[in-house]
């Protein structure tokens, strides 16, 4: 069994893959995505209207269920993150607990483990939205 290296209620991160918890709509279910099918990661701040609590805001991202999200008095803005998939033009985002804690074993794992792509890794994606 892989070492956890970081959970909390939003996600489980080993070396191997991010597990986001409550991402599928309605049955609340996981989401696991293997670490080298990741090609960018965003944690630059979202503003309220490109988030949801659950779903798709307007903007191309899926996030994972967070009810309290959006409000600041729950700890949110910093903690919401972003990830871009290989093959996948639509977003995964979540949140987590202790930002700090989770990019200190995510971004090292990241570095050694992305495929090299187009798209920069850590860097936030660009994304046209239609007219």
């Amino acid at each position: 069994m892989t070492a956890v290296l970081y959970k909390d209620d939003f996600v489980t991160l080993t070396s191997d893959i991010l597990s986001i918890h409550n991402y599928y709509f309605p049955t609340a279910s996981t989401k696991s995505i293997p670490l080298s099918s990741i090609v960018s990661y965003d944690d630059s701040e979202t503003s309220f209207f490109r988030m949801k609590g659950w779903g798709m805001g307007l903007s191309l991202c899926w996030w994972a269920m967070d009810l309290g999200r959006q409000f600041e008095s729950s700890g949110g803005g910093g903690r919401n993150l972003q990830v871009t998939l290989e093959g996948c033009s639509i977003r995964c985002g979540f949140s987590v607990r202790n930002k700090a804690a989770f990019e200190a074993a995510f971004k090292p794992i990241l570095l050694g483990k992305v495929k090299s792509t187009t798209a920069p890794l850590l860097q936030k994606p660009t994304v046209s939205l239609p007219v």
